[in-house]
């Protein structure tokens, strides 16, 4: 049984590497459930209705040139500016392949950002939610 543990996932949030700065790291790909259930069925029915995917990650904070605050600070969205921003998110640094996809979308959003997060005596994080206005797609090369 293939298995394998995530020690070193390359996360590109608009053309920056972030990896050094991540924690953890979750790509869904989710479509809506909806029930299309008839008289007489006896169980629900289900039909994939719009796609939700999102990436959720969780970055160690910093406010270095080129990292982590410097990265996501300007793509927050407001009312007036919603900008939309690519990702790519890799099991390993090692080439895209079949054993290592690529998963990607070309809009994603940022609608909610906290840089300082944390208890006294712990390590600043933030987890991140990025949804997707587009379909996160598997690449393998």
């Amino acid at each position: 049984m293939p298995k394998f543990v995530i020690l070193d996932a390359s996360v590109l949030i608009n053309g920056v590497d972030l990896s050094a700065r991540v924690a953890q790291v979750e790509v869904q790909m989710n479509s809506d459930d909806v029930d299309v259930s008839t008289m007489g069925a006896g169980v629900h029915q289900h039909l994939a209705g719009l796609r939700a995917d999102a990436y959720i990650v969780t970055f160690l904070s910093d406010f270095d040139a080129a990292m982590v605050d410097a990265t996501l600070a300007p793509l927050q969205a407001s009312a007036s500016s919603t900008p939309e921003f690519p990702i790519k998110v890799r099991a390993h640094q090692t080439a895209v392949s079949s054993i290592n996809p690529s998963f990607e979308c070309l809009k994603a959003i940022l609608l909610t950002y906290s840089p300082i997060a944390g208890a006294i005596g712990a390590r600043s994080e933030t987890q991140v939610t990025f949804p997707s206005n587009d379909m996160i797609t598997r690449h393998t090369t």
